[in-house]
């Protein structure tokens, strides 16, 4: 959303051998207030994701509204309409879940049967409707060589 912080993100591919690429991507909240809710990562139809993984920052010392801590349950991962998507709470279910808030980096990872493309990640917001678009790498077209 213009106007409202910046977010950046970095992606690491690397190749694992027999046809297996591991994807890594890095998601900081600079100074955005509206957080993140979830984040998606295309993947086309025959590629299959494993060892998926998330990290995230501890929350305590009631830094959330109401001086209660902010949930720190991890992101879910799912796999559905073409896309990876990782996701925590809406701000409607609980305005303290898990958002990717201001001064915060979370990590994403998957192994996955296919070379690196350019493309475009999705990063859900948490306060408000809406979305923000990345151009990076992410997975192309099954490996030739993947099991």
């Amino acid at each position: 959303m213009s106007g409202d912080g910046l977010f950046v993100v970095g992606s690491r591919a690397y190749d694992l051998g027999s046809g297996t690429w591991r994807y890594e991507y890095a998601l900081y909240n600079l100074d955005s207030d509206l957080s993140g809710q979830s984040f998606s990562v295309p993947v086309p139809v025959g590629v299959w994701p494993s060892n998926i993984g998330f990290h995230d920052v501890d929350y305590h010392d009631g830094d959330g509204i109401g001086s209660v801590d902010q949930s720190g349950v991890d992101w879910s991962a799912s796999l559905s309409g073409g896309a990876l998507t990782w996701s925590c709470e809406t701000f409607a279910q609980n305005p303290n879940g898990n958002a990717l808030r201001w001064g915060t980096l979370y990590n994403f990872r998957f192994d996955a049967n296919a070379t690196p493309a350019t493309g475009s990640v999705t990063l859900g917001l948490f306060k408000t409707p809406g979305a923000v678009v990345v151009g990076i790498e992410v997975p192309g077209a099954p490996s030739a060589t993947s099991n």
